[in-house]
């Protein structure tokens, strides 16, 4: 008996209990007959007794089970509810219902410590099922109560920016109490872990996994949250003076990461103080500095894009209108080690870290400035308006020159009053910007590693996705014609996947229905024109594919184009120039075809591109309905497993 129950799992889980049992039954049934009647008696009496023990004992667990169950259910509620406020940064909602929760799961705790409770804990699986209880009440009671003490001494209000200036003490005492919801967490994700057993029945098994991956989820969470604010401080200047550099892009003529940087900012934050120390247009940088700059990497970088970006000589010199092009990329990590780069080269400072935003994040900060007015323009600019300003009725007023001056005055005006204005909370911020980070709007990068870490686990570092070994979707357009025509450019875009689990084959079609809305006559050639020499109105790309699939062939309105291969990133790019004429739909068909690893089924990483007008991209694998992405940013889908 002794060996079986220790002899593990064998044929089922709990197969050696049973065969245990039933060899211990009979040993017992066959012993007593060999005993005398008077020993026999006896002994059916002390088996009387102990089963009505166990039924006691039993019917006492029963009873306190019930009595604990509603404030269990109430506890459970409440603290999930306090883990999703906790996700969302509502901190004093959070504390509330990590205070409700405490409140149920001690009167939990007290109604399964009854006396009559504690003679469950001798019946075998009876007292897993109270210890299980009995040991989460405890735990969640004490994380709850810790929980909703460290929620109300954050002070959420003092991260925010002031007049322009963060306060950095704040940041370092907003970690103490950061700390404890964190070790409070963990210890709840013990507890839970604890509390599992095998002996329990499947639902509550499954409710309490269902819990971890909740409160799993919200520690790591919260332990990325103290690695931001453990770099936060250094990154405001605590210690020394810190340096970055803005890009301000404009999808109006489209580029790899976005769009054309027109205008730039250069940001110094001392101590906490944030301050603009220079600003200009891209132009500016391009002339300014040494005549022959040096742009030595990333190699992926150069590799890819250096035709665009270096002289012909040898030794990395970068053209004289380098600046114009650098956002080439879609990956922004190489564009802003090459902006890192050049920079100092440029007549400006070394930097510390680069943003980039584009004109639907200017609308987003005219809610927090309030609307603005820009001289030579009648109209008010404000978050409902300033991006279709900047897009297209920006190209109306005055002459290029004035223009160029307007779109300055636009972006240095927003910048400046955005620094002399109360940021709001963290969560509302995050409200705000979020989707624009989400879309690849909003990008940052950081010259340490631990700080650039921070903009990788805030999704903000507007790298391309991993593949993770599976397929992958993306697309660039880079304007050729040198104009302002990509506002008026539309894309709808079909992904059609044929998979073979069995063999790992994968073939899709790629469907590209591009509308150049431009109209032919009508607007200023800086929107129109070009300098090709093409038809006015005529949109002219460099148009990339990103996928892991290999080119095949291709179509553009019924026939045959090439496409230059290549790769960046771990995709496979395909690329090829071209032209849309004005007021017209051109469609491209791809052909790809690879293998992929199916075993856990067909996955596929998509990037939308930050357009204008965003893409409307449709996914269908092996014939199923489309998944409709509609969205710029990233997605993934995915569909089967090594089990179907």
């Amino acid at each position: 008996i002794q060996v079986l129950a220790r002899l593990g799992d064998v044929w089922f889980f709990g197969a050696t209990a049973v065969i245990g049992v039933v060899v211990a039954v009979n040993l017992g049934w066959w012993g007593l007959r060999r005993r005398p009647r008077r020993d026999r008696r006896r002994a059916w009496i002390a088996l009387a007794c102990a089963g009505g023990a166990c039924v006691v004992a039993i019917v006492g667990a029963v009873l306190g089970a019930a009595a604990a169950k509603a404030d269990l259910q109430e506890g459970s509620r409440s603290a999930r509810a306090g883990i999703d406020l906790l996700a969302d940064g509502d901190l004093d909602g959070a504390g509330a219902a990590f205070a409700s929760a405490a409140s149920a799961f001690g009167r939990a705790e007290g109604d399964l410590s009854k006396p009559w409770v504690q003679l469950g804990r001798a019946v075998p699986v009876v007292a897993q099922h109270r210890n299980a209880a009995y040991t989460l009440s405890k735990a969640a009671a004490d994380a709850s109560e810790s929980l909703s003490a460290a929620l109300v001494a954050m002070d959420v209000d003092s991260l925010r920016m002031v007049d322009g200036r963060v306060d950095v003490a704040s940041i370092e005492q907003f970690a103490v109490p950061m700390n404890e919801v964190t070790s409070a967490l963990a210890g709840l994700d013990a507890a839970v872990h604890r509390a599992d057993d095998r002996w329990l029945v499947a639902r509550l098994r499954r409710e309490l996994h269902d819990l971890s991956d909740e409160v799993g989820a919200q520690r790591l969470r919260g332990e990325d949250a103290l690695r931001n604010l453990a770099v936060a401080p250094a990154m405001l200047g605590a210690d020394e003076s810190r340096v970055y550099f803005v890009a301000f892009t404009t999808p109006a003529e489209a580029r790899g990461l976005g769009g054309f940087m027109g205008n730039w900012a250069e940001i110094t934050v001392t101590g906490g103080r944030v301050a603009m120390t220079d600003f200009g247009r891209t132009v500016e940088l391009n002339r300014g500095g040494r005549s022959a700059k040096q742009l030595t990497g990333p190699d992926g970088y150069l590799e890819r894009y250096g035709r665009f970006l270096l002289s012909a000589g040898a030794g990395g010199v970068a053209k004289s209108e380098v600046w114009s092009d650098l956002t080439v990329s879609p990956h922004f990590p190489s564009v802003a080690q090459a902006i890192a780069e050049l920079y100092p080269q440029s007549g400006g400072e070394e930097l510390d870290g680069v943003v980039a935003l584009d004109v639907y994040v200017v609308a987003r900060l005219l809610e927090i400035t309030g609307p603005i007015r820009v001289e030579g323009v009648e109209l008010e600019l404000s978050a409902s308006n300033v991006a279709d300003f900047l897009l297209r009725d920006q190209y109306l007023v005055g002459d290029n020159e004035g223009r160029i001056d307007l779109l300055a005055e636009v972006a240095n005006r927003t910048v400046a009053q955005l620094l002399t204005s109360t940021l709001p909370a963290p969560r509302e911020l995050t409200e705000l910007l979020g989707p624009m980070v989400e879309q690849g709007r909003l990008d940052a990068w950081a010259v340490r590693p631990a700080e650039q870490a921070m903009f990788d686990r805030l999704g903000m570092s507007g790298a391309l996705p991993d593949l993770e070994g599976g397929d992958g979707l993306g697309f660039t357009v880079n304007n050729v014609g040198n104009n302002k025509i990509d506002a008026y450019l539309d894309a709808t875009v079909g992904y059609a996947v044929d998979t073979d689990p069995a063999t790992g084959d994968v073939s899709s079609t790629l469907t590209f229905e591009f509308t150049n809305a431009a109209p032919r006559r009508g607007l200023p050639d800086s929107v129109i024109g070009n300098t090709r020499d093409l038809p006015v109105g005529t949109n002219f790309m460099y148009l990339s594919i990103f996928t892991a699939l290999p080119f095949v062939d291709a179509e553009l309105d019924g026939k045959p184009v090439g496409f230059a291969n290549s790769t960046e990133e771990g995709f496979v790019v395909s690329s090829t120039y071209l032209q849309i004429d004005g007021s017209s739909t051109s469609t491209l068909v791809v052909e790809l075809a690879g293998r992929l690893d199916l075993a856990a089924g067909y996955r596929l990483a998509v990037r939308s591109p930050p357009m204008a007008r965003p893409a409307a991209i449709s996914v269908s694998v092996n014939g199923a309905p489309p998944a409709e992405i509609v969205e710029s940013g990233v997605s993934r889908v995915r569909v089967g497993s090594a089990s179907d």
